[in-house]
């Protein structure tokens, strides 16, 4: 549980660097691959975690990260980077249902704010804190 605790402080970080600046730290986002690295060693030594676990966890990032080059960057690097970095520490269950929170949240926020024309339709959103949300709410739904 702690190092859930710790992940979130660090994506609502990064969250707020998104929001203000399109675009997140290099430092936030090693922070989170420590705490991320922790995570996984904990869970391959106490939780019965496999590697396969692991690697499993990483692929919806690797997506991301591949959809982001596809798109030119529609969505950025960094959401896939957050995305490969919380896999190992959340699982890939409470990643995956976290990022389809994500998904359909930015959705409907992004729909909203075309409707009140706060934004046209080719207009970019922050992802990061749709994440943060996502994968928080999947997590502790599940506790």
């Amino acid at each position: 549980m702690v190092i859930y605790i710790l992940m979130l402080f660090a994506m609502l970080a990064l969250s707020v660097q998104d929001i203000k600046r399109k675009e997140i730290s290099a430092k936030l986002l090693i922070i989170g691959m420590i705490i991320s690295v922790i995570g996984a060693l904990i869970g391959v030594l106490i939780d019965n975690m496999s590697l396969y676990d692991i690697a499993l966890s990483l692929l919806p990032g690797a997506l991301l990260l591949l959809l982001s080059f596809v798109t030119r960057q529609q969505i950025g690097y960094g959401d896939g980077l957050v995305a490969l970095i919380l896999g190992p520490a959340l699982g890939i269950e409470i990643l995956i249902i976290g990022l389809l929170i994500a998904f359909f949240g930015s959705g409907v926020f992004s729909m909203i704010l075309v409707f009140v024309k706060k934004a046209k339709r080719k207009s970019r959103i922050p992802f990061v804190p749709f994440i943060t949300l996502g994968t928080a709410v999947a997590y502790f739904a599940k506790i």
